[in-house]
């Protein structure tokens, strides 16, 4: 088992250091959303990525994140839409990025 880690760490590595929000989750998330062709599926673990965002809105089609939401359900509309097509590390950063922009 601790071989496997170890591999898993390796491999996963350059995810986690082009989105360093993933250092708060477990290697058990990490597995789960990367390993996910859906992107909805980070909706579970965005509490642990950003500071009090329970969910963000995914456009009728869930090609594009549209807005964001807070554990006390207050929300907010993106400025521009995030395309969440590649890498989720790379689709993450630019919501970010745009949350940041937005507020």
């Amino acid at each position: 088992w601790k071989i496997a880690r170890r591999v898993f760490r390796i491999t996963w590595t350059p995810s986690v250091i082009h989105f360093p929000d993933f250092f708060f989750i477990s290697d058990d998330e990490l597995l789960s959303i990367l390993g996910s062709s859906d992107p909805s599926s980070i909706q579970v673990h965005l509490l642990k990525l950003f500071d009090n965002v329970l969910r963000v809105g995914f456009t009728r089609s869930s090609t594009q994140v549209k807005s964001m939401e807070s554990s006390e359900h207050e929300s907010f509309e993106l400025v521009n839409l995030v395309n969440v097509d590649g890498p989720v590390e790379d689709w993450m950063t630019n919501v970010e990025t745009e949350m940041k922009h937005s507020l």
